[in-house]
């Protein structure tokens, strides 16, 4: 083995490691900060002046430069609306300049549960009102349709059959939503929360006061979870027989929303 087989070996080696080494930062965060303009609203069209929080920094890949940069969502694709105004709105309130400090580096994730919403999604009901009671209507109507039938038997019937119940739903959600099949496109939302293992520091300080608001004041990295919720348009369309899958985005953390499924 030739000294060049040598060197080229070690090169390998190290570039490997390099690779697990960012492997392991990728999703990190590191920030610390001291805060006293308003945070942008993200409806607002004017640039921001507040600057990101800054990640761990990764090799820089020319080569895939041009399409990450096309391919990677930006703040309001990744956050629901609410839970972004959440955070806009905790800020305008604070009466004096804060400091964040937060380094955050996930361990592990697993998924604690996964449902679909069928023929609803957020922009829907947004622009439809009408649509966010769907499912408790439909509820309601099939306990009185149940009722009714237990009535006519002498209580001998105490359930709708399958087929009694499929009816029911295929009628009250064509009237509800039959613009969806008029357009060719049947969507439903995918709801899936996931556990996800972090090690965390995090501290909120007053400067003013000097006093810690929010979090541990003696800056030890801690291992925390975090109950995150994300959520996902689906379109079938059934004219082609194709599944059209959309990007996740996180709609709520910690239940701070509520789990944040206000639309149902």
């Amino acid at each position: 083995e030739t000294g060049d087989d040598k060197d080229d070996k070690n090169k390998l080696h190290s570039d490997d490691d390099d690779e697990d080494d960012d492997d392991d930062t990728a999703y990190s965060v590191r920030m610390d900060r001291t805060i006293d303009t308003p945070i942008h609203d993200p409806d607002d069209d004017r640039p921001s002046t507040t600057k990101p929080l800054t990640t761990s920094p990764k090799k820089d890949n020319t080569k895939n430069t041009d399409t990450k940069s096309k391919t990677q969502p930006n703040l309001h694709d990744m956050l629901e609306t609410n839970l972004q105004s959440l955070y806009h709105s905790a800020h305008s309130t604070a009466k004096s300049k804060l400091n964040i400090r937060l380094e955050c580096q996930p361990k592990s994730a697993s998924l604690v549960s996964i449902f679909t919403v069928p023929l609803l999604t957020r922009d829907e009901v947004t622009q439809n009102p009408s649509l966010r009671n769907l499912y408790p209507d439909l509820y309601q109507k099939l306990l009185v349709k149940a009722m009714e039938e237990m009535e006519r038997s002498d209580g001998r019937k105490t359930q709708l059959s399958w087929r009694e119940v499929y009816g029911e739903m295929k009628e009250f959600v064509e009237d509800k939503v039959s613009s969806q099949e008029e357009e060719g496109v049947v969507q439903m939302t995918v709801v899936a929360q996931a556990v996800i293992e972090c090690e965390e520091v995090f501290c909120v300080r007053d400067v003013g006061l000097g006093a810690v608001v929010q979090g541990d004041k003696d800056g030890k990295m801690r291992e925390v979870s975090h109950l995150v919720r994300f959520e996902m348009v689906v379109d079938w369309d059934w004219q082609k027989e194709e599944l059209q899958i959309g990007n996740w985005q996180i709609t709520d953390w910690d239940d701070l929303l509520d789990g944040n499924i206000w639309y149902l």
